[in-house]
């Protein structure tokens, strides 16, 4: 048997046997976990992890009954610390994050949120960024699981639309952490807050269309307005920090996911369901 529940967000018609990812059965742009397989049709891995000791030497990392293999990490790293190098995409469309710089890759936690391993951003000069650039999106969906550890100015978590490190920068939508609040900003400049407190394990859905934005956290609080917050393709996306290479986020991120379309009531609800039931976040 596995470890935990067959996590089922998806249609049970539309799922093979065997193994049931908890986003089988959706339309996804980008899916990745730093603790677990998502999709049945994903057998590739899940991470590469870069030791900090002698030669840094780095290594794939997969799942062993839909966890990603801790057990190897932990053999490979030996009494060395790791970090995370590249987090791959588990739809298949190779729209993972990466980042070449060694001094801003964040840090292999084994038990960072739930016991399970998580990034764990050191809020200086970490951060994560997809591999190629991102397709057009009129009507999309999203989550994000974090816990911030502590900060005293506003921080970035994840810029679905982000030219990175430019002086010059194109910012359609983001995700901005602040003091004790989160807010959405996007292209017309309108901003909403939700409460948001340092240690404290979240789930973040999103909802954007040419005429709505719409998110909700695992504490229950919403924001709803009829804003544009479509996804205009062409750019890449950030994780961690902003597109200016400013507002770094200190703290544990663990699963990113982009979804197209929209979802129903069920699903949201199904969704923060089997988040908490996985990553401990609560059920709003």
């Amino acid at each position: 048997m596995l470890p935990f529940p067959p996590y089922r967000f998806g249609n049970p018609a539309t799922m093979g046997a065997g193994f049931v990812g908890p986003l089988d059965g959706y339309s996804l742009v980008y899916a990745m976990s730093t603790g677990r397989r998502l999709l049945s049709s994903w057998t590739g891995n899940i991470a590469k992890i870069r030791s900090t000791g002698a030669g840094t030497p780095e290594q794939d990392f997969g799942a062993v009954a839909g966890l990603l293999d801790t057990a190897g990490i932990a053999t490979f790293l030996g009494a060395d610390s790791g970090v995370f190098k590249t987090l791959y995409d588990q739809t298949g469309n190779g729209h993972g994050l990466s980042q070449s710089s060694a001094s801003k890759q964040p840090a292999y936690s084994a038990t960072g949120l739930n016991s399970r391993p998580t990034m764990l951003f050191d809020g200086i000069d970490d951060g994560m960024i997809s591999v190629d650039n991102i397709p057009a999106q009129s009507s999309w969906w999203g989550y994000i699981v974090t816990k911030r550890s502590s900060r005293t100015a506003p921080v970035d978590l994840w810029c679905p639309v982000s030219y990175p490190d430019t002086a010059v920068s194109y910012r359609l939508w983001e995700t901005v952490f602040g003091l004790q609040q989160i807010g959405y900003n996007n292209a017309s400049g309108a901003s909403s807050a939700i409460a948001y407190s340092n240690g404290v394990a979240y789930a973040h859905l999103l909802k954007g269309t040419a005429a709505s934005t719409y998110a909700k956290s695992s504490a229950g609080n919403v924001i709803s307005n009829a804003n544009d917050n479509s996804i205009v393709g062409g750019f890449k996306y950030t994780v961690g920090y902003r597109n200016d290479a400013s507002g770094y986020f200190p703290g544990h991120i663990c699963e990113i996911v982009l979804g197209t379309g929209t979802l129903t009531s069920q699903q949201e609800t199904d969704i923060f369901t089997q988040l908490n039931a996985f990553w401990g976040t609560p059920i709003p």
